[in-house]
């Protein structure tokens, strides 16, 4: 009896050494990885200064991503939507040529109740969409906007809203379209689709500056966490998202267009890439724009501003590109768009 004790005692004993040594490695490896990413990247957690994000802004704007002791910036706000980690800050003049409206979004005052004899189009996407390059007047949606209001008649008004906000990957976006866009009692839903929209955190340190702990190695694992998960979920990131903003806009009766934007001269990974995305949103039913015929037979070379952004010429094509669907699929009817 004594005997079967002690042998239960050293049992328990052994397995709290166990434990306590499985802890202390679990510690050790948590510490090494801490050391190890504040050696390499010792900035990781000081306010981020924009340089990263710069390449998607003009260089005069770097001021605007300087961050104040609660975390913000001029250009950008901590969001209370966790799914939309950050929102533009409304009502602020970032340069000469780029102001926020009251409602946190790159355009003109409008009221939010859509007035009589207005059809209302909301964009949503990513820096493609904001336009950093461009004047608010040369970027797509307001592009299209004088396009469709140069051709409607009677009493009509388009407006179409730029809700563009640099870095939202494709949940983002969804989520802006769920709690936002739909309660501006949109006609029409365009999604300006980007090659990263289904990554976590390739917004050039947004993402991080607005979900960073303090911790390196935590940030680090989680991060990696998320996008491992991403690799074997059954529904990616942008399957489900492009699935629950076509269920939303179906629920209301508002057909949703997907213009499909390409970086520079496409590598053959990237081309295969974007065409399953087409697909898949061809099966859920979006209206597609690709835009990649339109770019190659006026030149990459004249229409891109970068490898990723288009300029002025770019925003015009994509924007004709939009006009020309609208009228294929009589999205708004005849007698209040004229063919030019």
């Amino acid at each position: 009896m004594t005997l079967d004790v002690s042998k239960k005692a050293d049992g328990r004993r052994q397995r709290w050494i166990n434990l306590l040594l499985t802890a202390g490695s679990v510690l050790f490896v948590l510490a090494f990885l801490e050391l190890f990413l504040r050696g390499r990247e010792p900035d990781m957690n000081a306010p981020f200064d924009g340089t990263l994000y710069a390449v998607q802004a003009p260089p005069e704007m770097i001021d605007a991503f300087t961050w104040d002791g609660e975390g913000n910036s001029l250009a950008h706000v901590r969001s209370d939507n966790a799914l939309l980690v950050y929102e533009l800050r409304p009502g602020v003049q970032l340069n000469e040529f780029i102001s926020i409206n009251s409602l946190g979004f790159r355009d003109y005052e409008y009221s939010i109740e859509k007035p009589a004899d207005t059809y209302r189009i909301c964009v949503v996407g990513d820096s493609i969409t904001f336009g950093w390059w461009e004047r608010l007047e040369e970027t797509y949606p307001k592009v299209l906007e004088d396009l469709l209001n140069a051709h409607v008649s009677g009493e009509m008004t388009v407006e179409v809203w730029n809700m563009g906000i640099g870095g939202y990957n494709a949940e983002q976006e969804m989520e802006l379209v769920r709690t936002r866009a739909m309660n501006y009692d949109p006609d029409l839903i365009i999604i300006g689709y980007c090659t990263n929209d289904h990554q976590i955190g390739a917004d050039g340190g947004l993402w991080r500056h607005f979900t960073r702990s303090g911790s390196h190695a935590w940030d680090w694992i989680s991060l990696r966490w998320m996008q491992a998960r991403e690799l074997f979920v059954r529904e990616k990131m942008l399957a489900r998202s492009y699935r629950r903003i076509s269920e939303i806009a179906s629920a209301a009766d508002i057909p949703v267009m997907a213009v499909f934007f390409y970086p520079q001269n496409p590598a053959p990974q990237s081309l295969r890439e974007v065409a399953s995305d087409i697909a898949l949103a061809e099966r859920l039913g979006l209206i597609i724009v690709d835009l990649r015929s339109y770019f190659e037979e006026a030149g990459w070379e004249n229409t891109m501003s970068d490898s990723a952004h288009p300029n002025k010429h770019g925003h015009r094509i994509a924007a004709r590109a939009i006009y020309d669907t609208i009228l294929e699929h009589d999205l708004m009817s005849e007698d209040v768009l004229q063919t030019p």
